[in-house]
């Protein structure tokens, strides 16, 4: 499938309020159907990816869910957006997997029925939600929403355990720390910001006292065209 980009659809500031409307009964009732169309396309999927599973989902819409309320963002938008946002990753070993994530999604949400207004602005935020964009490339609440609820799965006690499941061993901490840094750098809200100081402090300091209880090299820089990454 080719790297074909969404076109973008509805906000285009991140400033601008969203309009929720009925925001509760609209976007809970996505969440079994939205649910049950992920497990199904990742179940038959080519590659699939033990750090993007169901877990991971849930941890991100957690924080997608606690930030969405806090900013007035879509919620059926970022329903939507999270639980499809990493379809692309079990098809390939590759941390740009935004965009087909969004391709794979688009025939989904036609069956599913969803919101003919808001499948643009979904899309938008599960192909920009990848490393290959930069941050300004990310132009709606919703897009930076999902974006660094993601990257906040890489810190912490769970980051640390995702980062020896799929990096330990295979490349160098200093590579992991390296990676810490930059997905902390790349947070766009301050309020995600926040979220992250503890997680990032104790994972930094986790890989940092064993690079010096194992005598490993902490002084080159990270390597941004390895293949396989955590989020």
């Amino acid at each position: 499938m080719g790297k074909q980009i969404p076109a973008m659809m509805g906000r285009d500031t991140v400033d601008e309020p969203a309009d929720v409307g009925a925001t509760d009964a609209a976007w809970r009732r996505w969440l079994p159907l939205l649910r049950e169309a992920m497990l199904t396309e990742m179940g038959r999927a080519p590659v699939p990816s033990e750090s993007h599973g169901e877990d991971h989902i849930d941890r991100v819409w957690s924080r997608v869910l606690a930030l969405g309320e806090e900013l007035g963002a879509d919620l059926e938008v970022l329903a939507a957006a999270t639980f499809l946002h990493d379809l692309g990753r079990h098809h390939v070993r590759d941390e740009d997997h935004g965009a087909l994530s969004a391709e794979l999604a688009v025939p989904i949400l036609e069956r599913l029925g969803f919101p003919a207004e808001k499948r643009a602005p979904t899309l938008f935020a599960i192909a920009r939600h990848d490393l290959s964009f930069d941050d300004v490339d990310r132009t709606t609440l919703e897009s930076r929403i999902l974006f660094d609820a993601d990257k906040l799965d890489t810190f912490g006690v769970v980051g640390v355990t995702r980062a020896i499941r799929s990096w330990y061993g295979r490349v160098g901490i200093d590579f992991i720390l390296g990676q810490l840094d930059r997905r902390l750098a790349l947070l766009s809200l301050p309020q995600s910001r926040r979220l992250a100081a503890d997680d990032y402090a104790f994972a930094r300091d986790f890989f940092v006292r064993l690079a010096d209880q194992t005598g490993a090299s902490v002084a080159g820089a990270y390597v941004e065209d390895r293949e396989d990454r955590t989020a």
